[in-house]
């Protein structure tokens, strides 16, 4: 199942045909707290501007994200020593980042701007 909430308050639920009206409602009832701060985030920040992201932004600061990535993998991989193949940098919607079987690591290029929005600098 699936639980998504939007900038204008909407609340998407996405589950299998043919699950179980009881257990659609077990999920969303364990999830009630997740869901209030969603929307009162959202509620909050209405009046500010959200930043919307476009293939343009992904191909202009994917290979910036590549760099950071690969510096940030390089610093922590001095701490634990982990082993993988290759960094990949990647446009999703939902995710991060993540690791594949293979040993890839998968970044969403957004982590870039999160970093300067943040004002991060190490």
């Amino acid at each position: 199942m699936r639980l998504a909430v939007y900038r204008d308050g909407s609340v998407v639920l996405t589950a299998p045909i043919g699950l179980e009206t009881s257990v659609i409602e077990d999920f969303v009832s364990s999830k009630k707290q997740w869901l209030y701060k969603k929307i009162s985030f959202y509620k909050s920040v209405k009046s500010q501007t959200i930043r919307v992201f476009s293939k343009e932004d992904y191909f202009k600061h994917r290979n910036e994200a590549r760099v950071l990535a690969e510096e940030r993998v390089g610093y922590f991989n001095t701490i634990y020593g982990f082993d993988f193949n290759g960094i990949n940098i990647k446009n999703q919607k939902t995710r991060w980042g993540s690791c594949s079987r293979k040993k890839n690591l998968n970044f969403n290029y957004k982590f870039f701007f999160y970093r300067r929005y943040r004002g991060i600098t190490s």
